[in-house]
């Protein structure tokens, strides 16, 4: 089973070069990762919901009196990460607020996408299973790589551009289908008295402009 998850790539712009994500511009913070797994923070405890559409106006033509509906312009793409812990958290589970909220006050481009396990995972199209069944695989469809020519959505052509992860998987680079996101805020609730607390992150998702 893979899992969702989240890196810093230390830049404040993207730019696709040879399928792979590169930075342009260096970020003055730098990557804010941690130093085990690979720099990448394991979210598989944390609920993914994501917002998007248009702006409508249908506001009455005053001057005519008729209803009038003009497609405006899209809306951002918003998306929300949540997660109740209920019981007292882990080590790592109470880190993991600590790098969103230095994301949160910057800048920098964080990159969401499936991690694989390294002993029992298999890939598919280079990319762990479990992306193909996830909303993450919509947005990156539609909102990121959906410039693939003819079949924009089949997995013969799948994923022209990844992003490189740090992990080796089945002797290989495992560069992953990602989503370039900003990340906004970051909201931490605890109780006086009740162990756990509650854990709500947004942000937006940045669109290919190369589309």
């Amino acid at each position: 089973m893979g899992y969702l998850s989240a890196k810093d790539t230390g830049f404040t712009g993207i730019q696709i070069v040879n399928n792979l994500v590169e930075g342009i511009t260096v970020s003055s913070t730098g990557a804010i990762n941690p130093t085990d797994n690979y720099g990448v923070i394991d979210l598989r405890s944390y609920k993914f919901s994501y917002n998007g559409g248009k702006i409508i106006d249908a506001k009455p033509n005053i001057a005519g009196n008729i209803t009038r509906v003009n497609a405006g312009s899209s809306n951002i793409t918003s998306f929300t990460l949540s997660c109740k812990i209920n019981s007292k958290p882990s080590k790592y589970e109470g880190e993991i607020a600590k790098y969103f909220l230095t994301w949160s006050r910057s800048k920098n481009i964080i990159m969401l996408f499936y991690m694989p396990n390294e002993t029992d995972s298999t890939l598919s199209y280079n990319q762990d299973t479990d992306f193909f069944y996830s909303d993450l695989k919509t947005l990156y469809d539609v909102l990121w790589d959906s410039n693939l020519g003819t079949n924009p959505y089949g997995v013969s052509t799948y994923g022209s551009s990844r992003f490189y992860t740090g992990l080796t998987h089945s002797s290989g680079a495992y560069n992953a289908c990602a989503i370039p996101v900003l990340i906004e805020n970051i909201t931490v609730e605890t109780n006086a008295g009740i162990i756990g607390r509650e854990i709500k992150i947004t942000g937006i998702i940045l669109e290919n402009e190369g589309v």
